[in-house]
């Protein structure tokens, strides 16, 4: 299947989200990509042909989808937007037709390097003595050196 216009540009609109926060995937709502679509590519469709033409995407290998589910704070479950991934076959379509891919991306989908993280994200997980982690310290147990001492009579 070769992706018409709408398909293309939708195509287009997650790539320009996956540059813009440097990030291999997005989640974008289908209110998002209904807004994008109208504003940078002139194309005003209904958020029920978004949902198609993304299925669609997914069922041709364009596209990768991940469901993300969220908890209220009464423990209850709720849909979250879905993650996005578009595939080498979806960059191979774009490059094809003159969309401008980064090359964190290109990497990513040819090399499967990486992102490097910008150093403000980076985080270092700290080192913990595991009596610590409490903080009470080492806990000790005094009446168990009485228990354990042999009886003698």
């Amino acid at each position: 299947m070769i992706p018409g216009a709408s398909k293309t540009a939708i195509l287009a609109c997650l790539n320009a989200l996956l540059n813009k926060h440097t990030k291999t995937y997005c989640w974008p709502t289908l209110e998002t990509i209904k807004q994008n679509l109208a504003k940078y590519h002139s194309i005003n469709i209904e958020i029920r042909t978004i949902s198609k033409h993304l299925q669609e995407l997914r069922d041709f290998g364009y596209l990768k989808s991940f469901t993300r589910y969220g908890r209220k704070s009464d423990g209850t479950f709720f849909n979250k937007p879905s993650n996005r991934q578009l595939t080498r076959k979806a960059f191979t379509k774009l490059t094809s037709l003159g969309v401008r891919v980064k090359r964190f991306l290109w990497d990513w989908i040819n090399k499967r390097i990486l992102p490097a993280r910008p150093q403000d994200q980076q985080i270092e997980s700290p080192q913990y003595d595991l009596d610590q982690r409490s903080g009470f310290g080492r806990i000790e147990f005094p009446f168990l050196d009485k228990i354990a001492q042999p009886v003698t009579s």
